[in-house]
């Protein structure tokens, strides 16, 4: 109906008009509001910032993403006195601290074996090496194993609140099936990105 009615030359009325504006502006203000990521602090090419997470002190253990019935969870082990910290990534723009008990039903959600250090993307013939490095992350394109080409890198900011020099290691890295990317940079802060090329499902995807 409405492409027939635009076919005849239809003009929409006053109301309908205010409508559509009504729900442009709507869209404007839920596209700006929908990160929580404050600007300035990771410098990218070729990523985008889609969620921060720094409300709390972080474990320093390895990190592992996994999926609980219809959530997505990443859990940072805790060693020595620090307790695990357990993080909801369901929605990634907002990830938030959980308390959740496992229910046993739990699906491990990586997408390639690796280490703490580096991990793989793939989207058709392409495969993507994603590396932490001194500086921050690192993405690198192996389709021609010969011949890697470097394709994107996020590069933190170091916060006022830090000290001079870097907390623990050079960071951690994890992905997940649905092609989101987590990375523990040095300064304690949880990044979710993504990397162009690849597509993502905010709300669930893969198994």
């Amino acid at each position: 109906m409405r492409n027939a009615r635009l076919r005849s030359g239809y003009v929409p009325g006053k109301r309908e008009r205010t409508a559509l504006v009504g729900a442009s502006v709507l869209i404007l203000i839920t596209t700006t509001l929908g990160s929580s990521v404050p600007k300035g602090l990771m410098k990218t090419r070729n990523m985008h910032v889609i969620g921060l997470y720094d409300s709390e002190p972080l474990a320093t253990g390895d990190m592992v993403v996994f999926r609980d019935h219809h959530r997505w969870y990443l859990s940072i082990r805790g060693t020595g006195s620090k307790a695990e910290t357990l993080i909801d990534v369901t929605k990634p723009s907002r990830p938030r601290p959980s308390d959740a008990a496992a229910s046993g039903k739990q699906t491990a959600a990586r997408i390639q074996p690796g280490d703490q250090a580096t991990a793989y993307l793939e989207a058709g013939f392409t495969r993507v090496q994603l590396r932490v490095t001194d500086d921050g992350l690192h993405a690198f394109d192996i389709s021609h194993a010969n011949s890697p080409v470097e394709v994107g890198w996020s590069i933190p900011t170091q916060p006022a609140r830090a000290a001079s020099g870097s907390h623990g290691d050079h960071g951690r890295l994890e992905v997940d099936r649905r092609g989101y990317v987590y990375f523990k940079d040095r300064f304690d802060r949880l990044w979710i990105l993504t990397l162009d090329y690849f597509a993502n499902d905010e709300y669930g995807g893969g198994s």
